[in-house]
C-alpha cells in the first residue's frame, strides 16, 4: 500500500466499506470485492449485511500480494463468468450469441455434479433451466445453494415452465430471478447486468 494513499486516522481495527478500501488503494470497488471473493481478503458482514474490511487485514493482504500484479487489475472491463445449465442445444447457441460478447460462458456438463463444476469455474452467475429431463433442476439448484463456496453466487432461472407454484419454489430454493422463455438479446443482457450489480455491491 502506497503511503501517500493511506489516511493516517485509520486504525488497524477500523472497518472499511469496499468503496473506502478501494479509494485508499487506488482501485475500483469491484476489485476489492474480487479480492474478497477469489484472493482471500478477510472480510466481515456488518449488521446490515454488507461486507466490511478491517484496515489491518487490508494492509496485510497488500503486503502479502505486493508482487502479484493480478490483484492490481481494475475490473471495469473484465469479463464475469456465467455458468449455464441448459439441456437444449439451440438455447445454448442463443446464449452464446446473446451473452458471449460480454461474458465468459461455462456450460455445465454433469448436472448431478453441477455444484462442483460451477465452483471450479468461479462463475459469478448461474443460468439454469429446471427441466433437465430425468433430473430435477430444483434439486440441482438446492445442491448449488448447499455448497458453501457458492453461497453468494447469483442464480437466474430461465424456463418455459412458468407458473406461480414453480416461481415461488424457485425463489424459495435460492434463485435471485425467475424469467420466462423465450426472451430477446436486450432483455437477457439487461437482466444479467442488473443481477451482476449485486456482485459488485455484495
Amino acid at each position: 500500500m502506497n503511503s501517500d494513499k493511506v489516511k493516517k486516522e485509520f486504525q488497524r481495527s477500523d472497518l472499511l466499506s469496499p468503496v473506502e478500501a478501494a479509494e485508499l488503494v487506488g482501485v475500483v470497488r469491484s476489485t476489492v470485492n474480487y479480492w474478497i471473493r477469489y484472493y482471500g481478503l478477510k472480510s466481515v458482514r456488518s449488521p446490515g449485511g454488507r461486507y466490511k474490511v478491517r484496515y489491518g487485514d487490508l494492509e496485510n493482504f497488500l503486503t502479502l500480494h505486493h508482487k502479484d500484479h493480478r490483484i492490481r487489475i481494475k475490473r471495469q472491463n473484465a469479463h464475469y463468468t456465467i455458468a449455464v445449465i441448459e439441456p437444449n442445444k439451440h438455447v445454448c447457441e442463443s446464449y452464446k450469441k446473446y451473452l458471449g460478447k460480454n461474458y465468459e460462458l461455462y456450460f455445465v456438463k454433469d448436472y448431478a455434479a453441477a455444484a462442483a463444476e460451477i465452483a471450479s469455474s468461479h462463475a459469478a452467475l448461474v443460468i439454469i433451466e429446471p427441466m433437465l429431463g430425468t433430473i430435477d433442476g430444483f434439486k440441482v439448484l438446492k445442491a448449488i445453494r448447499s455448497e458453501p463456496s457458492l453461497a453468494t453466487t447469483l442464480v437466474m432461472i430461465l424456463s418455459t415452465r412458468y407458473n406461480e407454484e414453480d416461481v415461488v419454489k424457485g425463489f424459495e430454493t435460492g434463485a435471485n430471478d425467475y424469467v420466462k422463455k423465450p426472451l430477446g438479446e436486450r432483455e437477457i443482457n439487461a437482466r444479467v447486468k442488473n443481477l451482476l450489480r449485486f456482485v459488485v455491491d455484495a
